[in-house]
């Protein structure tokens, strides 16, 4: 672990001492020893509580305040063995790649990760459960979209168009089995999903349109002038709009209907 990255470390720690945490976890970046100065802590923790996961958030980030960027997620024990139980991706990669940087409890107190049998593994249940709350958030991210194109947001529209097909791909992708979905390309992922159906070549096209709108709809200085605002126009939105729709409804066609899906 890096010294600048040890020293955030502490400093996190002694601040969440008065939340009395069962467990915090390192992960990421920083976890991993690829972290820059610019790199985000993220962090995963354990602590047994009744309040809202919300609520949870609120209390933890007023308890760190800190001068550097961090991503924190705030799980009780019950939930975070349900939700490995269930091999959940993202708690997968927590416990595969983190380091635990605080534990008032012994080891035993928590399930010891097991050993993943390969990238397409998952169990059939878990994994179509998995893809079907990531359709579903794909299909509230389109409309997230459309609703900023109709006010006039063009460029949030036509980001929230790129991460809609984003989404619906890795529902596809997790649909299926696979374990670990790393990146933001469209086009990468309707790659990945070709290598299991042929019928997502129709998304190539789109894939390459869509990726466009991932870093200039968000950044002025991804622009040579002007800004996002500014730069997107209705038609180039609603071409963006099409295009996700693309994507959910050929993944909505290729998932059957859900299973009662643990949230």
């Amino acid at each position: 672990m890096k010294a600048q990255t040890r020293a955030r470390v502490k400093k996190i720690v002694n601040a969440l001492k008065p939340y009395n945490p069962d467990r915090i976890i390192l992960f990421g970046s920083a976890a991993r020893g690829d972290a820059d100065r610019y790199s985000d802590i993220d962090l995963a923790i354990i602590k047994d509580t009744d309040a809202r996961f919300l609520d949870r958030l609120a209390v933890v980030y007023d308890l760190i305040d800190a001068d550097f960027a961090f991503d924190a997620l705030v799980y009780t024990p019950n939930e975070f063995e349900e939700m490995q139980a269930r091999e959940n991706p993202f708690v997968e990669q927590i416990l595969r790649d983190g380091i635990v940087i605080y534990d008032a409890h012994p080891p035993a107190a928590f399930k010891a990760m097991r050993e993943t049998p390969g990238e397409y593994g998952m169990k059939k249940t878990h994994a179509q459960n998995e893809g079907h709350r990531w359709l579903e958030q794909a299909q509230a991210d389109l409309a997230a979209a459309k609703w900023n194109a109709q006010g006039g947001f063009y460029s949030v529209a036509c980001f929230w168009a790129q991460q809609t097909a984003e989404r619906a791909l890795k529902a596809f992708l997790y649909f299926r089995g696979k374990r670990r979905i790393v990146g933001h390309s469209v086009q990468d992922l309707v790659n990945d999903c070709i290598r299991l159906d042929a019928d997502f070549k129709s998304l190539l096209r789109p894939a390459k349109k869509l990726d466009h709108y991932y870093i200039p709809t968000r950044y002025p200085n991804g622009l040579p002038g002007g800004i996002p605002a500014r730069a997107y126009d209705a038609d180039e939105a609603t071409e963006a709009l099409e295009l996700a729709e693309q994507a959910v409804t050929l993944v909505a066609q290729k998932i059957s209907p859900a299973q009662d899906t643990p949230k």
